[in-house]
């Protein structure tokens, strides 16, 4: 039980705040990700096949190498800084991905951009960057790679609203806007998804910015990226080059589609990025 893809099985699932039980039921019954089903000898109580732990508030007070786990994802949100993270591998993991951007000097791998770049030997604590990040850097590295290089450029995000933002109207110190009503508002947001591009294709390094608008839904969020071609081009070169990537170098990685899809057409989509070419626009 708990097996996922290429060998790797989950051991534990720990929670400061919440309660195992709960745990069980959101990995049922999600509203929005297809929930896990119950198979083979575990029945639907014994959801999921491992063990939750309550009530550990710190990375270093988790016992992972009694548990025998060597790989930790940190995706509390509470623990991004570096140093934070590293509280994981004194509980005896070897290794640290932070499911967000991280501060404090950890290393930042895009796959399919630079993950190529991970030393083992040295990087113990690595950020696989924002969800962003991950739609929008596939996208430049082949602009990039396949010579149309980018001079400057604007990303905005339309993003479906997440678990900090609000039901109705409350309070929110640092963003007025953050704190109204997630389901009925267009809320204009700050994203450093853009600029964090620059940290894994240093050639783009300060090229690009952007913005977010949180909006009324539930899952999968679009990047419009408008930007300035180094040399001559055209949507039709762009687009083969795109195709031609998916379908190689960036296979699995990075999507094309020519078809008329929505945004819940990608729900389920395991691609961090999929370039749609019916939308694509040259002035």
């Amino acid at each position: 039980g708990g097996r996922y893809e290429h060998g790797c099985r989950v051991l534990c699932v720990p929670d400061a705040l919440l309660h195992r039980a709960w745990q069980v039921q959101v990995q049922r019954d999600d509203d929005e990700e297809q929930p896990l089903r119950c198979e083979g000898r575990h029945a639907c109580g014994e959801w999921p096949p491992y063990p939750v732990r309550e009530g550990v508030a710190e990375p270093g007070d988790l016992p992972w190498g009694k548990l025998g786990v060597e790989y930790v994802i940190e995706s509390t949100g509470l623990f991004t800084a570096k140093a934070a993270a590293e509280g994981h591998l004194r509980g005896g993991a070897r290794k640290v991905v932070i499911s967000a951007p991280a501060s404090g000097g950890a290393k930042t791998l895009v796959m399919g951009v630079n993950h190529h770049e991970y030393n083992p030997s040295e990087h113990h604590v690595v950020s696989n960057a924002s969800c962003t990040t991950n739609c929008l850097a596939p996208i430049v590295h082949v602009l990039v790679k396949e010579g149309f290089g980018v001079q400057t450029g604007l990303m905005t995000t339309i993003h479906s609203y997440t678990a900090t933002q609000k039901t109705v109207d409350g309070v929110s110190v640092k963003d007025w806007r953050g704190g109204r009503a997630a389901a009925v508002n267009i809320i204009p947001s700050t994203t450093g998804a853009a600029k964090a591009v620059g940290m894994v294709i240093p050639s783009t390094q300060g090229k690009l910015t952007g913005m977010s608008f949180r909006v009324p839904t539930p899952d999968v969020s679009v990047v419009d990226l408008t930007f300035t071609a180094a040399r001559d081009t055209s949507i039709q070169e762009i687009d083969a080059a795109l195709k031609r990537a998916s379908k190689t170098y960036m296979k699995g990685i990075l999507g094309y589609t020519d078809e008329e899809l929505v945004s819940a057409d990608f729900i389920n989509d395991n691609r961090s990025s999929i370039y749609d070419s019916k939308a694509t626009l040259q002035n």
